[in-house]
């Protein structure tokens, strides 16, 4: 038996489909099985999975149940000790597996290892590099359930997770319209351990169009989560510590619908902020929209001068709301965050045009010791390396090469044909 099933449900993505398994192909672990589930599938599935001559490949083919059904079919199907998922339309970095699956090793007790990931655009360019430099830098094992309170920290196919833990708690949750993935990582953080290992492990592809776009049915579904899952038995602490999760998921939700319907977002965004003032952080609301509009923006200045604009709208809701911070509070922390992203990608001359901006227009306020800082480090560091963008990270380069080298046929691998079932 294979030590790893890799489990990926696909529905319609046949061109998609190859890039991702070309990407499990890559893997430096090669002790895996692949499942991929056809969840009724109308275009050349069958076709494009069967063009990849591999045994460790397996096909299976469903009438359509949506994605929790088929990454539960994936989990009837697989036989490893261990399984991940893979979305058809996202790819795995080379050493997933060999970053994931030793931590099993080294930490017995754990019951599922994560990384984290980057997002990427259909192109598979790297619009948003912040999340390279916002992954963790430690190894961390233990109680992670109130972590996950607030938001889903793991993408499907960022984890390693123990086969066995589907037996004993159960698989996802078809019934519900969204969070089935998330909703299941919180039925297993409130039994088991988790670990966390730094560094990315997978390309995530942002779409103009998806799910998370029913932004009330996702706050119908978070709320719910946090509800369902949260201590009943509280102290202070714990109960400042909810609070927090309920104004961040308002405000998230808030963002990316007040364009749509900006009467809507303000209702959230005014619940958020009477949240913020009954424990008494009255600030904090406003933060948690401006840390979100940071990290959903993309590097490019269009991108960055919109999300500030957005945000310093949902801040000017939560000071009628009866929040402190004004709209130039919501600029100046906003354009601080992104001097910060540059400086640390390694691009100074990117950090030094944000950091004069933000004087120009809103002055610096409270950040002015930190931006002071920020700019002499970036003066400095300009002009001992001359350099004229951002770091690069290999990946970017090596990820396209592999999803679609010069002689894509699909016939990566040499061996003895794809199984159905």
């Amino acid at each position: 038996m294979p030590c790893v099933s890799i489990v990926i449900p696909t529905y319609n993505r046949a061109e998609l489909l190859k890039q991702a398994l070309r990407s499990v192909l890559s893997q430096t672990f090669t002790d895996y099985e692949a499942i991929v589930v056809d969840d009724g599938s109308t275009d050349n599935t069958r076709e494009a999975v069967e063009s990849f001559r591999d045994d460790r490949f397996k096909y299976v083919w469903q009438e359509n149940r949506g994605l929790g059904g088929a990454r539960n079919t994936g989990l009837a199907h697989s036989t490893g000790d261990l399984v991940a998922f893979l979305d058809s339309d996202d790819l795995l970095f080379p050493n997933m597996l060999e970053l994931l699956v030793p931590a099993f090793d080294r930490h017995p007790q754990v019951g599922l290892v994560f990384g984290s990931h980057v997002r990427v655009f259909d192109d598979l360019s790297f619009p948003y590099p912040q999340d390279f430099i916002h992954s963790r830098k430690d190894e961390m094992v233990g109680n992670m359930h109130l972590d996950f309170l607030d938001v889903c920290r793991i993408g499907v196919d960022d984890l390693v997770v123990r086969r066995e833990l589907f037996d004993r708690f159960g698989g996802f949750d078809g019934s519900l319209a969204h969070c089935h993935d998330w909703n299941m990582w919180l039925r297993l953080s409130k039994e088991v351990d988790f670990c966390a290992v730094p560094g990315p492990v997978s390309a995530v592809r942002m779409h103009p169009s998806q799910m998370s776009k029913d932004e009330p049915g996702m706050l119908e579904c978070e709320l719910g989560l946090l509800k369902a899952f949260s201590p009943t038995d509280r102290d202070a602490g714990l109960a400042k510590r909810l609070a927090r999760a309920e104004i961040r998921i308002y405000t998230r939700r808030a963002y990316l619908l007040f364009d749509r319907d900006t009467a809507q977002a303000a209702q959230w965004l005014a619940r958020a902020q009477q949240i913020s003032d009954g424990i008494e952080e009255p600030a904090t609301a406003a933060t948690y929209v401006v840390d979100y509009a940071s990290y959903a923006s993309t590097y490019s200045d269009e991108d960055k001068e919109r999300a500030a604009a957005a945000s310093q709208r949902c801040a000017a809701e939560l000071h009628r709301a009866g929040g402190p911070l004004s709209e130039a509070d919501a600029a100046r922390y906003f354009w601080r965050l992104a001097a910060s992203h540059a400086y640390r990608l390694g691009d100074y001359r990117t950090a030094l045009k944000w950091i004069g901006r933000l004087r120009r227009e809103h002055g610096f306020g409270v950040y002015t010791k930190v931006l002071i800082a920020i700019a002499a480090m970036s003066a400095v560091r300009l002009l001992a390396t001359r350099r004229a963008g951002r770091v690069i990270y290999p990946i970017e380069s090596i990820l396209p090469r592999i999803a679609n080298p010069p002689d894509a046929t699909g016939d990566v691998s040499e061996s003895q044909g794809v199984t159905q079932r």
